[in-house]
């Protein structure tokens, strides 16, 4: 079939990106990521926001920050399939605002991706979506459900197009 998996992030991400840390609001260090999806850039800030959410509760940020070891991210965002060709298929379909894929586009710039995405049609503006894969931000999509029809459909009628993009 051509398919090869990929190591699990835990396996690729490198030591300086896996030690990360986390410092409060005083700039005192609470300890590192311990999760190598959580040290996405996005993912920081999430997590930032909920550990600040709870200190205002007198939580133990510490205690917190170990827990977040196990967080297992949601099926269908940014799971890694595997390799064909050389092109890595990430499956982000439960992404249904423009901001989840553009958020996992970052995480992979300068890497060919085959994206896959759909879901739920909400009637959002795909405006910012669409740009950055008129720019190449994923070597092909793939579309699926409503959400996905609406994307293919815009995406046929923008001005510019990398001939490397497919819909």
């Amino acid at each position: 079939s051509g398919w090869r998996p990929v190591a699990p992030p835990t396996e690729r991400i490198s030591p300086l990106v896996r030690s990360r840390c986390h410092r409060d609001d005083r700039g005192t260090r609470v300890g590192a990521i311990p999760n190598p999806y959580l040290c996405r850039r996005h993912n920081v800030s999430n997590l930032c926001a909920a550990l600040a959410a709870l200190k205002l509760f007198g939580g133990d940020l510490r205690g917190a920050l170990a827990a977040s070891a196990g967080f297992a991210p949601l099926p269908h965002r940014q799971q890694e399939l595997g390799l064909v060709g050389g092109v890595l298929a990430v499956d982000d379909s439960i992404s249904t605002t423009p901001e989840s894929p553009l958020a996992a586009l970052e995480v992979y710039a300068g890497r060919e991706v085959t994206l896959i995405l759909g879901g739920f049609d909400r009637g959002i503006d795909y405006g910012g979506l669409l740009a950055a894969l008129a720019r190449g931000a994923a070597k092909r999509v793939i579309c699926l459900d409503k959400a996905g029809r609406r994307i293919r459909e815009e995406a046929a009628r923008l001005p510019q197009r990398p001939e490397s993009a497919s819909f």
